[in-house]
């Protein structure tokens, strides 16, 4: 009721470490779909929400009237069938959705999609505590070199440790670590790199 008042001037939100589940947060986004909401910042981490809440999701932060510009999903089991629902809302026209987490390796093609996108807004990019793989991260890359990817802010760990044990890298790869490691703006201050052998 709140969201939906003539009255109500709120703007942001947050209902993070609440058990809101998927049931809650229905109830929230019926609210979200009037066009009275005003809505800009709403984070929903560490919620119990599932994949099961996605397309619902993605229904209203598509939709023309909705102002929401930040979204904060980390830690909730939003599967990649969920991460990919949302991409496709970020792809629309409308969507200026400014924040997105809790990516995995499968959603890096849906997400470089958008990156690459010329109605997307999305401006921030949250990969912290995320196992993107090889793969996944290249696939990113591509999307982010793009020149009609508009994000700003890539967020990611601040690593200070590094364990490649068990990996090989090869001669090329060796090489690019070493120039990495000897840029001075370089984080890392422990690299393994055991072979076992």
């Amino acid at each position: 009721v709140l969201l939906i008042s003539d009255s109500s001037g709120l703007k942001d939100l947050d209902l993070s470490k609440n058990i809101l589940q998927d049931s809650g947060v229905k109830l929230l986004l019926a609210g979200m779909q009037s066009p009275l909401c005003k809505l800009q910042v709403l984070r929903l981490s560490q919620t119990g929400l599932t994949g099961k809440s996605c397309q619902e999701l993605s229904s209203v932060i598509s939709s023309a009237f909705c102002h929401l510009a930040v979204l904060d999903l980390s830690s909730n089991e939003l599967q990649d069938s969920g991460v990919k629902l949302l991409c496709a809302a970020l792809l629309r026209p409308h969507c200026c959705l400014l924040s997105q987490t809790s990516l995995t390796e499968a959603c890096c093609e849906e997400i470089s999609a958008v990156f690459c996108a010329q109605s997307s807004r999305l401006r921030e990019v949250d990969l912290n505590n995320n196992d993107l793989g090889d793969s996944g991260t290249k696939c990113l890359s591509a999307g982010l070199q793009s020149s009609r990817c508009s994000v700003e802010t890539l967020r990611r760990p601040e690593a200070a440790k590094l364990d490649l044990s068990y990996n090989h890298p090869g001669d090329a790869g060796k090489r690019l670590l070493s120039a990495r490691l000897e840029d001075p703006l370089c984080k890392l201050q422990t690299l393994r790199s055991d072979s076992g052998s």
